[in-house]
C-alpha cells in the first residue's frame, strides 16, 4: 500500500458490522469526533495506525460497542500489567508482499519496512510468550485472530 492511500476503517474489519455508521456526518462534527479521531490518531506508534485511526466510525451496533470495549479492557489490562513493548516498526506490508507472493518486484526500501515489520513482530511474539509463562503464548492478542489460525495455511 503506498503512502496516503486509503485503509478500511477498523470497524470494517469485525465482522457483521458495516464500515458505514448509521450516524450521519453532522451529528459527528456536533460530537467533535473529527477531533476524537485526531488525537487518537496522534497516540498511534505507526503510519498504519494513524491512517486506522483517522478512518474510524462510531458503532450504533450494542454487540460491536460491547466488543470493542472488552477489546479496549483486555489490552488496557495488557499494559497495565507491565511493559508493553513499542509498536515502532510496524508498517502495512500488505501491498508489497501481495505483489511478492505474485512474484512481483520489491524495492529496497520496501524490503527494510518489510524486514523491520517482522522484527517488531518478533518482538511482540516473544513479550506475549514471556508473559504467558508456562501455560504457553496466548492464542490471540486483542482484535486479532488466532495466532495459529492466521499462520495455518488454508484447508485444500
Amino acid at each position: 500500500m503506498s503512502e496516503g492511500q486509503a485503509v478500511a476503517p477498523r470497524n470494517a474489519a469485525h465482522p457483521g458490522h458495516s464500515a458505514h455508521s448509521a450516524i450521519d456526518e453532522r451529528t459527528l462534527e456536533m460530537l467533535d469526533f473529527p477531533a476524537v479521531r485526531a488525537r487518537l490518531a496522534a497516540c498511534c506508534a505507526s503510519e498504519l495506525g494513524r491512517r486506522l485511526a483517522e478512518a474510524v466510525t462510531p458503532s450504533t451496533s450494542a454487540r460491536q460497542v460491547a466488543s470493542d470495549q472488552a477489546e479496549t479492557a483486555e489490552a488496557r489490562a495488557l499494559a497495565d500489567g507491565g511493559a508493553v513493548p513499542g509498536l515502532h516498526g510496524i508498517h502495512d506490508v500488505a501491498a508489497i508482499c501481495v505483489r511478492a507472493a505474485r512474484g512481483g518486484r520489491c524495492e529496497a526500501g520496501e524490503i527494510l519496512l518489510a524486514a523491520e515489520t517482522a522484527a517488531a513482530c518478533r518482538r511482540l511474539r516473544a513479550h506475549f510468550a514471556r508473559r504467558a509463562g508456562p501455560a504457553g503464548p496466548a492464542t490471540s492478542l486483542p482484535g486479532t485472530r488466532s495466532a495459529a489460525t492466521a499462520a495455518s495455511p488454508a484447508p485444500r
